[in-house]
């Protein structure tokens, strides 16, 4: 015997009227007579037993039951117990989550879920893809109740679904690159790349371009590769390389809003922060390339210094020397990690109890904060795929945006840039600590072969900068966003080698060697534009030294000029050589013995010369 209860609602109203199905099959050779009861308790008190008609279910045939539950005048959580009773006792039980109100609040519990849906840029310089996981999770996977594909399908798939349900997506430039990329014939592919894969893939980005248009998701915005920012930060500061770490994330902010503006048509005013990965320094970052608001972890919440609350609202997070500010929105990290650990169901019924479940633990935010914001912040698709294909992940989330949709007034999906157009943030905080969403920490991305990889980058990085550092303010911007210059390719190489991704897999040999690859472009790329500036000693007299510069590169660029005598800088000289010409140094080294003089590209010597 086996009964499947249908009961599409978790959220009641007292003396409200809901339908109930119980379909009941016979999987024995033989009549049997049972009597279905629903029992109703809330806070482990039963408040209503409902006992139906005798029914005879024939052998191996099929009854469906239907009726109208009035739910009496309560208010609580607890769970409907669908029971058959056969010759006395109890012998199938089922119970499923609910939660009652009297009447809901006046304002309900704005939930927004947030989806990080990213790939490392996976190729190689020559345009190879080495790791096709952008272009998988498009068109491989088969969940339950959905069609064949991947998370990333299955998501646009799921908003289909629920029409009245928005969420806020962050679609990783490096990810939309390689749709784009693919689609447009700029990468190659190991193996055939069927048509249909083609048009899952085209199908998927402009389904998310609807959903971005029709204001069903907003797009969050991110730099060009993901990275530790806050990480990244620190470990270049101690190399002494601050200033160029952090116009390097600044380049790639800018770079990676442009590109999702390109593909997706709209710029985002939200940010994803990379791993969750904070760090102060990222304030005036975040400030000068425009972003407005982002969100982070609760950890990050219990630590910081301000006017603090709950989670459940916006802050205010201000630099009050600098002025710079940002909102921030702090994810719950209990119902965010639900999601991302907790989604590995053996069947479709556990799926749908465990989205009650979760719906409930909502509830209880309802209860104390309705009016304000709940976060639901994680991965778009490894809490689908990782360790192994979840068939029944995509049929949870379908049950859990069903249940808010039925709630009626309690929740309400919302996106961020909705719920602060009527929402004000007002508490102010004035310190969110550094570290990642693991447990604030960098490890994940760091020690035995990691550190390795991390110094293979760092080994290149005085070349990556000199090349960067020549180029006189004036004129640098304009050349490091054009992609058809020698430091645009560089600084995108550099910025690729930096992914975390790699250094989260660290330990596998196609990630090493990407790692590698990449940062070795960058340096080639440099080292080749400094070789074309050239010097030599045109005179030596007893009195003056006479070096002739010249730049053969397609601008302006910058050197120093250094008369060291041992170890003491007797002169430094800073001279600007146009593009494609020669300029002449005049050297004063009257009564200097043993010196020598050094051109300098930053903090690479291009030349010395024994005086």
């Amino acid at each position: 015997m086996k009964l499947y209860p249908v009961f599409d609602f978790v959220i009641l109203t007292s003396n409200e009227k809901y339908p109930i199905e119980l379909i009941i099959e016979n999987d024995e050779e033989k009549d049997i007579e049972v009597i279905p009861l629903i029992e109703l308790e809330i806070e482990n008190k039963t408040r209503m037993i409902t006992v139906l008609e005798k029914t005879t279910i024939e052998s191996l045939g099929r009854e469906r039951i239907r009726f109208v539950m009035k739910v009496p005048e309560t208010e609580g959580i607890g769970e409907l117990h669908f029971i058959l009773e056969h010759e006395g006792r109890d012998i199938i039980h089922k119970s499923r989550p609910i939660a009652i109100v009297k009447k809901p609040y006046h304002e309900p519990l704005y939930v927004v879920f947030v989806w990080h849906h990213h790939q490392a840029p996976n190729f190689l310089p020559n345009g190879t893809i080495h790791s096709p996981w952008a272009f998988k999770h498009v068109y491989e996977g088969s969940f339950f109740d959905f069609s064949n594909g991947g998370p990333y399908n299955v998501h646009v798939q799921l908003h289909r679904k629920h029409p009245k349900i928005k969420d806020v997506d962050h679609l990783s430039p490096s990810l939309l690159e390689q749709w784009d990329m693919i689609l447009n014939n700029q990468a190659s592919f190991e193996g055939v790349f069927e048509d249909e894969k083609f048009s899952m893939i085209d199908g998927t980005l402009n389904g998310f371009r609807k959903l971005v248009r029709s204001k069903k998701i907003e797009l969050l915005g991110s730099m060009y590769a993901h990275t530790i920012q806050g990480f990244l930060i620190r470990l270049f500061t101690l190399k002494g390389f601050r200033k160029f770490i952090r116009e390097l994330l600044e380049w790639e902010w800018i770079e990676g809003l442009a590109l999702s503006r390109r593909i997706m048509g709209q710029r985002p005013k939200g940010a994803w922060t990379p791993e969750m990965f904070w760090s102060m320094e990222l304030l005036s970052i975040y400030s000068k390339v425009g972003i407005k608001y982002t969100v982070l972890c609760e950890q990050h919440f219990r630590k910081a210094g301000g006017e603090k609350d709950t989670i459940y609202e916006p802050y205010i997070l201000e630099d009050y020397i600098s002025g710079d500010s940002l909102i921030v929105f702090f994810r719950d990290l209990e119902l965010s990690d639900w999601i991302s650990f907790n989604a590995d169901f053996k069947d479709d019924e556990e799926a749908d109890i465990a989205a009650r479940k979760f719906i409930v633990e909502l509830f209880k935010r309802y209860l104390k904060n309705h009016g304000k914001i709940c976060v639901i912040a994680l991965d778009g698709e490894n809490w689908m795929v990782i360790p192994t294909l979840k068939k029944y992940s995509a049929y949870f989330l379908d049950r859990v945006w069903k249940y808010i949709e039925s709630s009626k007034g309690i929740f309400e999906t919302t996106t961020f840039n909705e719920y602060l157009k009527e929402h004000s943030a007002d508490k102010r905080l004035n310190y969110v600590p550094y570290g990642s969403w693991i447990l604030l920490g960098d490890k994940q991305w760091t020690r035995g072969v990691k550190d390795d990889l991390w110094n293979y980058v760092l080994e290149k990085t005085p070349w990556v900068e000199a090349y960067y550092r020549i180029i006189p303010e004036k004129i640098r911007y304009e050349l490091i966003h054009n992609e058809r210059t020698p430091v645009y390719r560089m600084l995108k190489a550099f910025s690729i080698a930096l992914d975390s991704d790699y250094y989260w897999y660290g330990e596998e040999k196609v990630y090493q060697d990407a790692v590698k690859k990449w940062s070795e472009e960058a340096y080639k790329i440099a080292k080749s534009q400094l070789e074309k500036i050239r010097s030599r000693i045109l005179e030596k007299r007893n009195s003056v030294a006479v070096i002739e510069l010249e730049n053969n590169l397609d601008h302006e660029v910058e050197l120093t000029i250094f008369l060291k005598c041992g170890d003491v800088v007797n002169r430094s000289t800073n001279i600007l050589i146009p593009s494609h010409s020669t300029e002449c140094v005049y050297i004063p080294i009257s009564g200097k013995v043993g010196c020598k003089i050094e051109i300098f590209a930053s903090k690479v010597m291009l030349k010395e010369f024994k005086l």
